[in-house]
């Protein structure tokens, strides 16, 4: 269980944040050590232009950060259902699109599979969905599966 205090420091960093674009990097780092060592991403995403706007992780290795931007954002086949949630709302990878599509993807054969074979997550989506969207992520490598 997080404890109260936990969240209280998280807030804060979030506020923080707002001021200082830096202190992302620190959200991202908390939420990590929060989930048990998932791993962490928060990133934005013009879907019209289907172009990447920003993004900040932590516990991902940075030649597949560098390859996300270069060629897997535009083929990221949770984006789109991601545009279409609630502004809000949780969503778990697999109600967003099947494991089975995921599976045949380019995105999960190339850029997620090589990266201990992660399968599970989950997301939220904090703006305008259908234009763009702000997604913070947890991810966690197939044999780590289990509760985020």
């Amino acid at each position: 269980m997080i404890s109260q205090s936990a969240i209280d420091t998280l807030v804060g960093q979030i506020y923080a944040a707002g001021y200082n674009r830096s202190k992302w990097q620190d959200v991202c780092d908390d939420l990590r050590r929060l989930s048990g060592d998932s791993q962490i991403v928060l990133h934005g995403h013009d879907l019209i232009q289907n172009r990447q706007m920003g993004f900040v992780s932590s516990g991902y290795d940075w030649s597949f950060v560098a390859s996300y931007f270069s060629r897997y954002a535009a083929v990221n086949p949770w984006l789109p259902a991601m545009g279409a949630v609630p502004v809000g709302q949780v969503r778990r990878s697999e109600e967003c699109i099947s494991r089975e599509e995921l599976l045949r993807s380019e995105f999960y054969n190339d850029w997620l599979r090589p990266q201990d074979n992660i399968t599970d997550g989950m997301g939220v989506c904090s703006i305008c969905p259908s234009i763009s969207t702000n997604v913070i992520e947890a991810a966690r490598p197939k044999q780590r599966s289990g509760r985020i």
